[in-house]
């Protein structure tokens, strides 16, 4: 999943983020959970998909945290090339932009797309990504 972590698989990172909407988007147990029994609950989920899983809540909690950070870089790239794109550049000129925009700021190679275009359409982590994005531009206007 995230490459600092040899646990994880690629397809891992996938199926974590289709858990993490089954739980957050299931309207008996996926609001105002306390954070760990929202956690246990995306680990059920979670195993559904993998079912040899032996990842623990608080692990997945983690990974998720580190799948995150690495998304929302790249969505903020994605932004950026939104925001000072051509008039007339297609959708995929603009994601083979942001791709580049994303390696050459990172020194990597972005390899979560598949991720990133499940959770782009979830609106509560495109609130999420906006609300991060704004506390961002705040902190950067304070310095």
């Amino acid at each position: 999943l995230i490459s600092s972590s040899t646990s994880y698989v690629y397809s891992e990172g996938i199926q974590l983020c289709q858990a993490w909407i089954t739980v957050l988007e299931d309207v008996v147990v996926g609001t105002n959970q306390e954070g760990m029994t929202f956690w246990a609950q995306v680990k059920q989920c979670f195993k559904r998909y993998i079912r040899n899983s032996i990842q623990s809540a608080s692990s997945l909690k983690t990974c998720w945290a580190l799948l995150q950070k690495v998304i929302h870089k790249f969505q903020g790239c994605v932004n950026q090339v939104e925001q000072y794109s051509q008039s007339g550049a297609s959708a995929n000129d603009c994601l083979n932009r942001a791709l580049q925009l994303f390696s050459k700021d990172q020194k990597t190679r972005f390899k979560h797309l598949v991720c990133h275009n499940i959770l782009i359409k979830v609106p509560k982590w495109c609130a999420y990504v906006d609300e991060n994005s704004k506390k961002a531009q705040e902190a950067g206007k304070n310095k």
